[in-house]
């Protein structure tokens, strides 16, 4: 790969992690989808590609409010104790780095530590285990970078 291509390639990833980036996957209800500006230097990220973030952000976000799943409940617990100690200090993002097969499962998962190993089992387990409902376009650069915020849902 030339430099030039390399650095043309370089910018349209960060130009993607930036709109990706902001696809709140929380354990709440609600993900907003940053509206990132594109440099005009640089190419625009394919509408497919954020649609199907999109779709798999969407997908993640129900899987993390399934309150009958114990992973769930272990990860909302250790997110309830966690905020406890923190002094109700909200918990940074966490980036995550998803790779999906052309058949549409999670081949591969990679952010970094919640800083308990359960926590971590768990997410992984809710984020990797089940199909997702699409496949991948042929075309999608991978891996997707998305953000999870981990807040729990406000209780009325």
């Amino acid at each position: 790969m030339s430099h030039d291509s390399s650095t043309a390639a370089s910018g349209l990833w960060s130009l993607l992690r930036r709109v990706l980036g902001g696809l709140g996957l929380g354990l709440t209800l609600s993900s907003t989808l940053a509206q990132a500006q594109a440099p005009a230097a640089q190419p625009s990220v394919p509408a497919h590609w954020v649609a199907y973030a999109q779709q798999v952000s969407a997908q993640f976000q129900e899987q993390l409010a399934d309150a009958g799943n114990p992973a769930v409940l272990r990860l909302h617990a250790w997110m309830q104790e966690r905020m406890q100690q923190a002094s109700s200090a909200p918990l940074a993002p966490l980036r995550l780095r998803v790779w999906v097969a052309p058949a549409g499962r999670v081949e591969r998962l990679e952010f970094d530590s919640l800083g308990q190993a359960q926590a971590d089992a768990d997410l992984h387990e809710l984020l990797s285990v089940p199909p997702l409902r699409e496949r991948p376009p042929a075309d999608l650069r991978q891996p997707m970078a998305l953000e999870l915020s981990l807040h729990l849902p406000a209780h009325s």
